[in-house]
Order: C-alpha cells, then sequence, then structure tokens
C-alpha cells in the first residue's frame, strides 16, 4: 500500500490533511484506511463520481451520514458508546465526496446466524436495544436496521450505515418493508 494524503474537516471544521494507506478495495462505496502515523483503522464512505453520475440521490444519503454523525457527536460528547459509529471527518464538496468513520467492530451479524448460545443471544439483542435507544436519546431514528447494518464482536453490537437516519418526529418516505 501506497500512501496518500486525504484533506477533509474535521467534525469540529478544521481542515487537515492525514497520510493514509487504503486497503485494496472490495466495496465502491467503502474502503478500510490506515493512519499513517498512528496505524489507526478508519473508514471512509464514498460516492464514486461514475455511481453518483447514475444516482445522484447517493450524495443526499452520504451528507445525512455526515449530518447523523455530527449529531450523535455533539449530543453524546465524551460519553460515546461503543454500539455507534463515530464520525472522524468529511468531505462532501469534492467531485468523489466522503465521511471518515471510527472503525467497524466485529463481523456482520449474518456470519453468526445459527451459531450464537442462548446467552449470546441476549447480549447481541440487549447491545441492539441499547444502540437503538441511544439514538432515540439524540432524537434519531435508524431507519434502515437490518443484518447488513448490525455487526457483533461477541461483546457489543455496532450499528453501522446512519445515511437513512432521520431525526424523530420528522415526515418520512416509507422505506423497507414490513416485518
Amino acid at each position: 500500500m501506497e500512501p496518500e494524503p486525504l484533506t477533509f474537516f474535521t467534525p469540529d471544521g478544521d481542515r487537515v490533511t492525514w497520510e493514509v494507506e487504503a486497503e485494496p478495495d472490495h466495496d465502491p462505496f467503502e474502503r478500510r484506511l490506515t493512519l499513517v502515523v498512528q496505524g489507526a483503522k478508519i473508514v471512509q464512505r464514498r460516492v464514486p463520481r461514475a455511481e453518483g453520475r447514475d444516482r445522484d440521490h447517493l450524495y443526499d444519503l452520504l451528507e445525512n451520514e455526515a449530518r447523523m454523525g455530527a449529531r450523535l457527536l455533539t449530543r453524546l460528547r465524551r460519553a460515546y458508546p461503543v454500539e455507534l459509529p463515530r464520525l472522524m471527518g468529511y468531505s462532501l464538496d469534492e467531485e468523489e465526496p466522503f465521511v471518515l468513520l471510527s472503525d467497524h467492530r466485529g463481523e456482520p451479524v449474518t456470519r453468526f446466524a445459527g451459531a450464537l448460545l442462548i446467552a449470546e443471544q441476549r447480549a447481541l439483542q440487549a447491545s441492539l436495544f441499547r444502540a437503538v435507544r441511544i439514538l432515540s436519546a439524540c432524537d434519531i431514528v435508524h431507519r434502515r436496521i437490518d443484518p447488513g447494518t448490525v455487526r457483533w464482536d461477541g461483546t457489543a453490537v455496532q450499528l453501522t450505515d446512519l445515511s437513512h437516519a432521520t431525526l424523530a418526529g420528522s415526515r418520512r418516505l416509507r422505506l423497507g418493508e414490513a416485518p
């Protein structure tokens, strides 16, 4: 991996440049980066140019993810829970806009289907309920909780993808299917 500069705005609005190394792309909308100086991993969610040309609503989803991440930072401050991704930065006014988030923890819950013991299932449920309650306390409705947005590390879930989230009480179109 070759280091590359990555310029963006922090959640506080400061413009910074970090040297990062990108892992090989498996998903055009998301890639894992390693900060060269610290060795820390982060996730870059982005809208590739070709995808944005064909589906301009993707820009709105990315901007919404940044907005919800900023709201969580404002509301939770130092007591940030492990169940939610933390906004690290963003750059939304580029040809290929992106949002930087703390690294994913665990694996998608689909990997554990039928393999968890009763106690592990209860721990997963309690952690997921905690994540939803924290979002609720911040007046955020996730709107897209499914096996692709829930990760499990054996101790706690991480609820990812706030791109479809909205503020509680706001008007919204129906999304997804009835359970």
